[in-house]
C-alpha cells in the first residue's frame, strides 16, 4: 500500500485490498466462506505468440476505473501486462529473460524504460499487478500513478510517477516479446476491482459497520442467496428471468410511488473532488430536485462521477415499486429481472403462502432502470 509523504512515495510492502477483498475479509469474520461475485474480464487461458521485433500487444476491449487489479498464473519468464490509458499513458510491467521485473513508459514514440529492480522472479507463480491513480489534494494538477507488482503474496517491484494529467478511458492488455510463445492462465479482474483506502473493526462490532465503512457511498448490492453463498455485485443491465404476460393470473397488484424521494441533480464530494450528474428526463417530469451526498473514499474527480450517475439510477430504481401475488413458480430469486404488464423490474423479495391445493407467491419488486 503506497504512503505518500510530501514529495515521496513510500510503500509498506503489504497487497493492495480491492473492495471484493473487503468483502470476503468481513464476510469471513461473520462467518461466511462462500462468495459469489462479478469480474469485469475473466479467461482461463490467453495465450500470445511473438511475430514482431520487440513486444506484441493484445489490447482487451473492457472499461476499467481509475484504480484497478490484474491477477493472473504466469508459466513463462519473459511476459508482460500493458496497462493503457490511451495517448495520455502507457506502460508495460515485464519480467524480462534475466528474470528481472521491468517497468516500460511509452513516451508515445516507443516504450523506454522507467523502472527495474535486480529481484529474479519465479518463472512459475501466481501474479497480481495493481494501477492505482491517486489525487493527495485539491490541487487539480497533482497526481500520483502507481503500479504494484506482487508474485507468490510477495512484492516484486513498485512504481510511483508524478503527473498534472488525470488519466480516463482505462484498458489493459498483455505482450509477448518476439519469438516467445506465452500463456496467461487464471486471468481475472474482478467488477469491484477499486482499491479499498482503509477498513477498521471496532471491538464488539458486527463485521457489517466494517464492511459498509470502507464500501462507504459506493452503490453495491449485497445478499445471501438460497443456497447460503454470499453474492455481492454492481448493478448493470442483465436480460430478462421471467415475463408475466397479460394473460397471466395476477391476484393482486400494488404499485408505489415516493415522489418525495427522487432527485433529477446529483452532487457527490469525494475526499479532494466534486462532481456532479443530471437528468433531463427526471426534471421535465418532476422539476429540479437536488441532493448531495459525501464519498471521502473517492480520491479522483472521475470516481466522484461515476458515483454520481449510479446513484441517480440507484434513487430512480428504489421509488418506483409493484407488488403483485401469482401462483407460485420456483425458479426465480431476489435480483432476477422480471417483466409485468405494469412495466419492467427487480425482484426485491418474495414469499410464500400455503393452503389446500395451492402455492401462491407474493413478489415484491422495484424500477429496472440498468438499460
Amino acid at each position: 500500500m503506497p504512503v505518500n509523504f510530501i514529495d515521496h512515495r513510500m510503500n509498506d510492502r503489504g497487497i493492495s485490498f480491492p473492495v471484493e477483498d473487503v468483502f470476503r475479509l468481513f464476510g469471513s469474520w461473520a462467518g461466511l466462506h462462500d462468495y459469489s461475485f462479478d469480474s469485469t474480464f475473466s479467461a482461463e487461458e490467453v495465450q500470445l505468440i511473438g511475430v514482431a521485433a520487440g513486444w506484441t500487444e493484445s489490447i482487451e476491449s473492457v472499461s476499467l476505473p481509475t484504480s484497478y487489479t490484474i491477477s493472473y498464473h504466469k508459466v513463462d519468464t519473459r511476459q508482460g501486462i500493458v496497462i493503457n490509458h490511451g495517448s495520455v499513458v502507457k506502460f508495460l510491467v515485464a519480467t524480462l529473460s534475466s528474470g528481472y521485473p521491468a517497468i516500460y513508459r511509452n513516451t508515445g514514440s516507443g516504450y523506454v524504460l522507467a523502472h527495474t529492480t535486480p529481484t529474479i522472479t519465479p518463472e512459475t507463480a501466481d501474479v497480481i499487478v495493481t494501477f492505482r491513480q491517486i489525487q493527495m489534494t485539491d490541487s487539480d494538477d497533482s497526481f500520483w500513478w502507481t503500479i504494484s507488482v506482487w508474485m507468490n503474496d510477495k512484492l516484486i517491484t513498485t512504481y510511483s510517477e508524478h503527473s498534472t494529467t488525470i488519466v480516463s478511458g482505462c484498458t489493459f492488455g498483455f505482450a509477448v516479446y518476439n519469438g516467445d510463445t506465452v500463456s496467461y492462465t487464471n486471468v481475472n479482474v474482478p467488477e469491484l476491482t477499486e482499491t479499498a483506502e482503509f477498513g477498521t473493526l471496532d471491538p464488539g462490532e458486527y463485521p457489517m459497520g466494517g464492511m459498509q465503512r470502507s464500501i462507504e457511498g459506493r452503490y453495491i448490492r449485497f445478499f445471501i442467496r438460497f443456497n447460503g453463498s454470499f453474492r455481492v455485485w454492481k448493478s448493470k443491465s442483465i436480460p430478462v428471468s421471467l415475463t408475466y404476460e397479460s394473460e397471466t393470473k395476477i391476484d393482486q397488484s400494488e404499485r408505489g410511488y415516493d415522489i418525495s424521494a427522487i432527485a433529477s441533480h446529483i452532487r457527490i464530494m469525494g475526499a479532494w473532488r466534486i462532481a456532479e450528474a443530471y437528468s433531463s428526463a427526471l426534471t421535465a417530469t418532476y422539476g429540479h430536485r437536488f441532493r448531495e451526498d459525501n464519498n471521502p473514499m473517492l480520491m479522483t474527480e472521475s470516481e466522484c462521477f461515476e458515483e454520481a450517475k449510479r446513484t441517480l439510477l440507484r434513487i430512480e430504481e428504489a421509488v418506483f415499486s409493484e407488488s403483485i401475488g401469482v401462483s407460485h413458480i420456483p425458479l426465480i430469486e431476489v435480483e432476477d429481472r422480471i417483466e409485468t404488464p405494469t412495466g419492467d423490474y427487480l425482484i426485491s423479495g418474495l414469499g410464500l403462502s400455503f393452503g389446500m391445493g395451492f402455492i401462491d407467491q407474493s413478489v415484491n419488486a422495484r424500477k429496472y432502470v440498468w438499460g
